[in-house]
Formats: structure tokens, C-alpha cells, sequence
């Protein structure tokens, strides 16, 4: 049996093997083509990102930058601020030295004097300087027995020793009857500079009470002014 082709098979043959040929080149051309295709869209994709990463890194930046600034100014503010309290305090603690050094030189004048002449002249000066009626504390000392005038008088030292400034001894007997030593104040703000004085008075060894005389409304009374009444023999008394 003869396997020899002829030449109509020869050359059916040769235009299927052209055909696969054909065939395998546009295969390998849309691979290729597709290949291209995914590796644009990849870099379109990336690109993409990293603009849109770009944009919101220059988002944040602006808005970190922002916020810098504020808290630049915060700061400048904050520093400005503190230069003016360094100064106000500087000029409080100027005005108060000065007052001390007032103080203490109206002590001594007002040791010298008598009583009656020195609530004279103390009253005189708050009326004249309504300022320092606002920082010298002030203490009128009322006694209901006549025998505790000189005790009163030394406790008054004490007083002015520790910058209250004590305003003579009067002695009131139509209070005889009082059984208890007081501190009174007139104003809720001044509380403190009553707690003052009794402690003051206790160290001296005299058992004192606050009274709080309610005065709010009255503009007649001046700052910082107390009222220290000694019971009847205060003076022999132990704190409770």
C-alpha cells in the first residue's frame, strides 16, 4: 500500500499547517495585546494612587500646618500673658512693701501717742487714703470690764505685731453681761482675716468665737474693719 501523498494532499496539507500557523501568531498577538492592556491599567491604577495619596499627604500637611500656627499663636499668647502677671506682680508686691514699711512705721508713731489720739489719727489717714483701708486690717478692742484695760492693751500689741492694726481700747459697760469673748465681722469676704484673729488670740491664750454681723449692703463700713469684745476677766479665761 503506497503512503505517498499527492500533490492535491500536499498541498491541502501546507495551507492547514499555514492556517495553524496563522492561527498560533494571532493567538500569541491578543495574549500579547491583553498583556499590555493589564500592565496599563496596573500603572493607571498605581498612578492614580499615588496621586491620590499625594493629595491627601498635602491635606494633612496643610491642616498639621494650620494647627502649628495656632498653637504658635497659643503660645506667644500664653507667654504674653505670663510677662504681664510677672509685671503685676512685681508692681503688688512693690505696693506691698511699701505698705508694710507704712505699717510699721504707723505702729511705732501710734505706740506713742494716746489712745484717743491714735483711733483719731488712724481714722483720719483710712479717710484720707481710701486705699489703705482696702489692705491694713483693723481691729477696734471693746472691753466690759473696766480691770482688763492694760491686758487689752498688751493683747493689742500682739495684734499689731502680726500687722493688725489695733484701734485703742474702749470700754463699753453697758456690755457687762457679755460671757463670751467675740471676733465680729461684717462682711462674708472677710471671714478670713476674722479667722486670723482668733487665731492670733488663741496663741495668746484667749478663747474667741466669730460673729458674723451681716453688713453687705452697708456702704458705710470700711474694709477690713473687725471688732474684738473681751468677756468679763478674758483675761484669767483658758481656751476651751
Amino acid at each position: 500500500m503506497s503512503t505517498e501523498l499527492t500533490a492535491d494532499q500536499r498541498v491541502a496539507l501546507l495551507e492547514q499547517l499555514e492556517k495553524q500557523e496563522a492561527d498560533r501568531r494571532r493567538k500569541a498577538v491578543r495574549t500579547a495585546w491583553g498583556s499590555v492592556v493589564v500592565a496599563a491599567v496596573l500603572v493607571v491604577l498605581l498612578v492614580f494612587g499615588a496621586w491620590s495619596y499625594l493629595r491627601l499627604a498635602q491635606s494633612e500637611l496643610s491642616a498639621t500646618k494650620i494647627e502649628l500656627r495656632d498653637a504658635t499663636k497659643a503660645r506667644d499668647d500664653i507667654v504674653k500673658d505670663i510677662e504681664h502677671l510677672n509685671r503685676s506682680k512685681a508692681e503688688v508686691e512693690a505696693q506691698l512693701k511699701t505698705s508694710k514699711a507704712a505699717l510699721s512705721a504707723s505702729l511705732g508713731a501710734l505706740g506713742r501717742v494716746s489712745e484717743p489720739q491714735r483711733k483719731a489719727a488712724v481714722e483720719q489717714e483710712l479717710t484720707a487714703d481710701p486705699n489703705a483701708a482696702q489692705l491694713l486690717p483693723r481691729a477696734y478692742l471693746q472691753i466690759v470690764d473696766a480691770a482688763d484695760r492694760e491686758w487689752a492693751k498688751e493683747i493689742g500689741r500682739k495684734l499689731q505685731a502680726a500687722g493688725i492694726i489695733a484701734i485703742g481700747v474702749e470700754y463699753v459697760a453697758k456690755s457687762a453681761g457679755l460671757k463670751r469673748t467675740d471676733v465680729r465681722y461684717y462682711k462674708k469676704s472677710e471671714r478670713a482675716g476674722a479667722e486670723t484673729i482668733v487665731a492670733l488670740l488663741k496663741d495668746a491664750g484667749v478663747d474667741a468665737s466669730l460673729i458674723y454681723l451681716n453688713q453687705e449692703s452697708n456702704t458705710k463700713v470700711r474694709p477690713n474693719h473687725f471688732e474684738v469684745w473681751f468677756a468679763a476677766g478674758a483675761r484669767e479665761l483658758r481656751p476651751r
